[in-house]
């Protein structure tokens, strides 16, 4: 079944922003401040893997990688890069004023989503590195556990792990 990017961002960007509205960041180690911006490595302890542009993850221990991608500005906030496949889409939400070095926590002040046939989930626990954010350039590293999201008709109660999540995306 091929999801479509365009009708599910709005759904996605929603419920990411709507689980994301403060900005605080969470305690960074000095081993997860020596990454190497554009390198696609990973840094320091829970980020010490490497990813593929535009948007790697692994999805319940199997590789993916996306075959389109989406950059949408939340209000000046948030950014939300959704990357899909056929009948997967991962969204990620970064606050727009993401400095390199920073680690987030999910669900909030980042977030991440999945949505696959049947079945959409949101973040409940997990983190996010911004290793680049410039003008033009959005890079990181995430890994989340995902919940369905309650209230979806036909959406089964299920958690899937998203590990050794990249991104590095044109704004």
């Amino acid at each position: 079944m091929k999801i479509s990017l365009i009708a599910t961002a709005s759904l996605v960007t929603l419920l990411s922003v709507g689980a994301c509205n403060k900005q605080y960041d969470v305690k960074v180690e000095e081993s997860q401040t020596n990454g190497v911006p554009g390198s696609g490595n990973g840094a320091g302890v829970g980020f010490n893997w490497k990813g593929s542009a535009p948007m790697s993850a692994k999805i319940d221990g199997k590789p993916w990688l996306a075959e389109q991608i989406k950059v949408a500005d939340a209000a000046g906030l948030y950014y939300n890069v959704l990357g899909q496949t056929d009948d997967v889409i991962i969204s990620v939400s970064i606050p727009a004023n993401a400095k390199a070095g920073q680690v987030f926590a999910m669900p909030a002040p980042s977030g991440a989503s999945l949505v696959i046939p049947a079945v959409v989930t949101m973040g409940a626990s997990g983190s996010l590195k911004v290793t680049m954010n410039t003008a033009t350039t959005l890079e990181g590293y995430f890994y989340s556990t995902l919940k369905s999201t309650p209230g979806i008709p036909g959406s089964p109660d299920t958690t899937i792990k998203v590990s050794e999540g990249y991104f590095k995306v044109n704004k």
